[in-house]
């Protein structure tokens, strides 16, 4: 069965390395009328991707790590900012984990790390 609609909370947190210097930004994914399952395919295929780059910026590497949030509608909520508040938290999940990973959220705050 195809959830309403599927959302991705992202915190992108790079660091560089020879300076010790850190920040990150946060985005928003969403793909309509797909499944968990391929969801979960998605932010695995961009986790992969991010995990082997290395990018360079004024003669300095820079790590990037993801931390991934997943909620889907209408499983876990039913109103965008219920929907929002879910992949935050399961991307905060992911965050206290040791980030670099994906969470989906699930009700009673268990989450399912992938």
């Amino acid at each position: 069965m195809k959830n309403k609609n599927i959302v991705f909370l992202v915190n992108s947190f790079w660091i560089y390395s020879s300076k010790g210097a850190s920040g990150g930004d946060e985005f928003v994914i969403v793909l309509v009328e797909a499944e968990t399952k391929i969801a979960v395919q998605v932010a695995n295929r961009i986790l992969s991707k991010i995990r082997k780059k290395v990018f360079k910026i004024n003669k300095l590497d820079i790590k990037k790590t993801i931390s991934i949030g997943i909620s889907s509608c209408p499983q876990h909520a039913t109103s965008r900012d219920n929907l929002l508040n879910s992949a935050d938290q399961a991307m905060y999940e992911s965050k206290k984990r040791g980030r670099d990973q994906i969470s989906v959220y699930q009700q009673v705050n268990h989450f399912e790390t992938r």
